[in-house]
């Protein structure tokens, strides 16, 4: 049994000696770390979802014949229920980054934590109320429609998160290797 301690501490010391080879940057060298990778921009995922709902609407359009379907309106506003609140929730934080580069807040990791459950918080509310109200605004609801524009702008949004991610990650990989 103290065999096993004694092991444990062995491969504990050896583990904390392999930190020491660790190097700790300076504020400067973590700037330029930064300043090298790409910026990602959820901005890009709303554009693309408005897109893609623009291209539903017109292909179910062309399929009803009328832009003014009622499962036509359903499958946009079922769309709109996904990038409405999501380009409300990018403003909200765009808001926040501004006022901190201006310095009106004070750069606080809980503060920034709050701010973000508090917009996610506000894009899930309203993507709640507008399917609440989605009877009260279109007097015959078609409910499958409304689903499928709002399935497929969601999953669109992942999509476009991942494989910007993606793109992003492998663009840095690329630069860093170059600079080292």
């Amino acid at each position: 049994m103290k065999k096993n301690f004694t092991d444990l501490s062995a491969r504990q010391d050896q583990e904390i000696d392999g930190w020491q080879d660790v190097k700790v940057l300076s504020r400067e060298e973590v700037r330029a770390i930064t300043q090298q990778q790409p910026k990602f921009s959820f901005a890009a995922v709303v554009v693309w979802q408005v897109i893609f709902s623009l291209l539903l609407v017109l292909f179910m359009g062309w399929r009803a014949s009328s832009l003014r379907d009622p499962a036509v309106v359903a499958a946009a506003y079922g769309s709109a229920c996904i990038w409405l609140p999501q380009l409300l929730q990018n403003w909200g934080m765009r808001r926040h980054r501004l006022a901190l580069e201006v310095g009106v807040l004070v750069n606080h990791a809980g503060l920034a934590l709050v701010h973000v459950y508090t917009w996610e918080m506000v894009k899930v509310g309203l993507t709640l109320v507008m399917l609440a109200l989605a009877p009260v605004l279109m007097s015959p609801v078609r409910w499958l429609p409304l689903v499928l524009g709002f399935v497929l702008c969601l999953k669109l949004g992942w999509w476009m998160a991942l494989m910007l991610h993606v793109q992003r990650s492998r663009r840095f990989r690329s630069t860093s290797q170059v600079v080292n």
